[in-house]
């Protein structure tokens, strides 16, 4: 095989055809199903209902807490601005609540079955925005979630693309330049067949 390659002419090209020929279907069923986790986790996140009732009410708190402030007016919020709502406490101090205890407790008279005070603005978000988990996870399935989170990023699947692409060119530029070969030489015994053989190749190549 080795022998074969060095008596070849423009051995590196024909290789990287030929790999190419043999993986085009598996990279390209690769990047197809992730692109189209891709396309379907944006569709659901853009069309979900209950995200926006979600998105709705932390704008309002965002607000409420940035009011008088420039950024007590805005129409929107960042992404990253979500991971914060854990780590907000909405809870009172042990000072504060020690102080309180008497006023609570007469507020209390009655309410044995209000629900417990939030924790964090993460909770005070999902009580205040009406919105159960399963609707949310019917409509925004974590699974779709989870395989493009753990997928490749989208500069990875550039970059895929681009060399994918690359290595396309590159064969096609191959397969003329082997239709060439077949088209112009005519010549009896071993370079009839090495025309034949070059024509078979560039008849292969102009199926990727």
């Amino acid at each position: 095989m080795v022998s074969l390659l060095e008596r070849a002419r423009r051995p590196r090209p024909k290789v990287r055809a030929l790999w190419l020929y043999g993986t085009i279907r598996d990279q390209s069923s690769d990047i197809s199903e992730t692109i189209r986790n891709l396309e379907a986790a944006t569709k659901a996140v853009t069309s979900s209902d209950c995200l926006k009732k979600i998105l709705k009410v932390v704008l309002a708190v965002t607000n409420f807490l940035n009011h008088g402030t420039d950024r007590g007016q805005n129409r929107g919020i960042r992404v990253s601005a979500l991971t914060k709502l854990r780590a907000t406490k909405t809870t009172p101090t042990t000072a504060a609540a020690a102080s309180s205890t008497t006023t609570s407790a007469a507020r209390a008279v009655g309410a044995a079955d209000a629900p417990p005070p939030c924790k964090n603005l993460l909770q005070f978000v999902v009580r205040h925005a009406g919105v159960a988990a399963a609707d949310l996870k019917a409509q925004i399935p974590p699974a779709l979630l989870r395989a493009v989170y753990n997928g490749p990023q989208r500069s990875a699947i550039a970059s895929q693309l681009d060399d994918l692409r690359a290595e396309r060119d590159d064969a096609a530029n191959e397969s003329a330049v082997l239709a060439r070969e077949a088209t112009t030489h005519q010549a009896p015994g071993v370079a009839a067949r090495r025309v034949a053989v070059a024509a078979a190749a560039a008849a292969r190549m102009a199926c990727i």
